[in-house]
């Protein structure tokens, strides 16, 4: 039996009153530098409007992280 624990990072590279679509162009440039290391996106928001925008890869070994 194995038993996983969520990791969780919190880093805080930019200001989060940024407006929605400067701050949603941010988690997007993460996300495409994040990707070009080996990660790959698991999901994506459906309605991206919503007022939050996140985005969830997953690193080479299959950890599941958000980027928002």
């Amino acid at each position: 039996m194995s038993v996983r624990f969520p990791l969780v990072v919190d880093i805080r590279a930019a200001d989060r009153a940024a407006p929605h679509d400067v701050r949603r162009k941010q988690v997007d440039a993460e996300v495409d530098r994040l990707c070009a290391l080996g990660a790959a996106v698991i999901r994506r928001p459906a309605d991206p409007g919503a007022g939050h925008y996140g985005v969830t890869p997953h690193d080479p070994e299959g950890n599941e992280f958000c980027v928002a």
